[in-house]
């Protein structure tokens, strides 16, 4: 720590002792622990909301996936036959059912 002149000390020291204590308005208080209970309120609501829109989205997407895979069985399979013969035609082999 740097060690100051006496004087300067001194000077300090006194322009501390000098200073006013500045108080608060009075609905300053008020003000605080509405906006620290409005904070509150919205971080548990926001940690309840996460979950539920996770659920509706894995639920939407199990929906989504039941549907196409009832009405795209053939169009699926169709593609998958077209698919091995080609690999199979690359190398030189033969599908048999």
């Amino acid at each position: 720590m740097k060690h100051l002149p006496e004087d300067k000390l001194e000077n300090d020291l006194t322009i501390f002792s000098n200073m006013k204590e500045v108080g608060s308005p009075n609905f300053f208080y008020t003000r605080l622990t509405a906006r620290m209970e409005d904070e509150s309120i919205s971080r548990v609501t926001g940690l309840s909301i996460n979950p539920i829109l996770g659920l509706c989205a894995l639920s939407m997407f199990i929906f989504i996936n039941s549907l196409l895979i009832e009405k795209d069985t053939d169009i699926v399979k169709s593609n998958t036959d077209k698919h091995i013969e080609a690999l199979a035609a690359e190398y030189d082999q033969t599908i048999t059912n």
